[in-house]
């Protein structure tokens, strides 16, 4: 709680959570927050029955690389990216989100590596109209060793499944999930991938990279061209902020 309390008090972000004070009793810590009162990414997507378009994706994806480059310039890698800690904004707008829930997070020097297995293994049960969440990277599943590119690959894994309400690799049990995840590829064979540009695709291969060190991470994330219809307009939003919120 009190990693948590030190990450929060020095990160001031629009897509980020914002802290706005802390106190304790003899027996409790409390932090309060910013209050988004529309739910999260994870709900949304369930209340909406459909996939995002491609052009509320690319929006959702760029604030999300923004707000996870931020993060990751003070040092602080978020280990635990997923719908359901993406808090809503807006009740009409699919595509502007806050990261939130900075408990697994923690302060990592420039070239350590992190050993404790963080995220959530997620697989398909037996209701077919839940929506899948989050699986981690497989660096973070062979407990080798991991880094902030482990924050990307969170980043992937929500990116396919805004565009098809699919986990890139899940199955029935969390066994065969992890399975899939450290061995298989990914595979655009349904349907609905006909419909998705080849530049999407190619941004999820990169992110989805299973080495992280070949895996698309920070500004060359940002720059890879299925962005490029909306770079100007989002790089005025950002020159548009204050100094302390602005990536270097």
């Amino acid at each position: 709680m009190r990693s948590e309390v030190a990450i929060l008090s020095i990160l001031h972000h629009p897509n980020v959570l914002a802290m706005r004070e802390v106190f304790e009793t003899y027996d409790r810590l409390y932090i309060v927050t910013q209050l988004f009162e529309y739910g999260d990414l994870h709900t949304r997507m369930k209340n909406l029955k459909r996939p995002l378009s491609e052009a509320e994706a690319k929006l959702l994806i760029w604030r999300l690389i923004q707000g996870v480059m931020y993060l990751h310039s003070f040092g602080v890698v978020h280990r635990d990216i997923k719908p359901e800690n993406l808090l809503m904004v807006n009740a009409e707008d699919n595509t502007n989100i806050v990261l939130s829930d900075f408990g697994l997070s923690k302060f990592v020097a420039p070239k350590e590596e992190m050993k404790m297995a963080c995220g959530t293994i997620s697989y398909v049960g037996k209701c077919c109209c839940e929506i899948p969440s989050h699986s981690p990277a497989p660096e973070v599943l062979r407990l080798t060793g991991y880094n902030k590119a482990a924050d990307y690959w969170s980043v992937g894994v929500i990116l396919y499944l805004v565009l098809s309400l699919q986990l890139p690799f899940h199955s029935l049990s969390a066994k065969e999930t992890v399975r899939l995840t450290l061995n298989s590829d990914i595979s655009f064979k349904e349907t609905l991938w006909t419909s998705i540009s080849s530049q999407a695709k190619s941004l999820i291969e990169g992110l989805l990279r299973k080495d992280p060190k070949l895996r698309i991470i920070e500004h060359e994330a940002l720059n890879h061209p299925w962005f490029d219809d909306i770079r100007e307009e989002m790089d005025k939003i950002h020159a548009a902020l204050n100094p302390d919120q602005r990536l270097i």
